[in-house]
């Protein structure tokens, strides 16, 4: 799945405050990240260094941990970029996107926060992925038959699932609530 190679490194044990962390870095960078995005996806993002990062300590983020860093830096990106794409590009609105999300099943929901969280912390069969990314396609052509969409639908979900481990600290293993 996508990004699966940067976020390899060990799941933090403690929880990151990813809004505190996000309102730490300075607006301009903020809105270059977002702007990038929204133009040209995540490869047009400049990147969020540690640098960026370095007021966030009050955040959770343990300075200096560099795999920690990258973790937060990539749900970021991945997080307010693809809102943003939603918005903007699709013309989608967040609290629709939201309910969709509240009205995926239990069974979807474990399936794609296995196949999407838990291939960073150990190695999944390609099966699980691939029931994983069928979940998340599932959720997405339900909001639109856009193509374009769907793609940022699925990450969108992958950011959301992501950011509640790194929010809750919990192990990729352990499904949150």
């Amino acid at each position: 799945m996508l990004f699966a190679g940067a976020l390899a490194a060990a799941w933090p044990a403690a929880a990151v405050d990813l809004q505190c962390a996000w309102n730490s870095i300075a607006e301009a960078k903020r809105k270059s990240v977002v702007d990038g995005y929204v133009r040209g996806g995540p490869d047009a993002v400049p990147g969020i260094t540690e640098t960026d990062l370095e007021r966030a300590g009050a955040c959770g983020i343990n300075k200096g941990d560099i795999f920690q860093t990258v973790q937060v830096s990539l749900v970021l990106m991945m997080k307010h970029g693809s809102e943003a794409a939603l918005i903007r590009r699709h013309k989608l609105a967040l609290d629709d996107v939201e309910q969709a999300w509240a009205a995926v099943p239990a069974s979807d929901l474990a399936l794609i926060r296995q196949g999407t969280v838990a291939v960073f912390d150990e190695p999944v069969s390609d099966q699980i992925r691939a029931s994983a990314e069928a979940a998340l396609r599932r959720f997405a052509r339900g909001l639109t038959a856009d193509l374009k969409g769907q793609e940022e639908l699925v990450t969108w979900g992958m950011a959301r699932v992501l950011s509640e481990h790194l929010e809750t600290g919990s192990p990729a293993t352990t499904p949150a609530t």
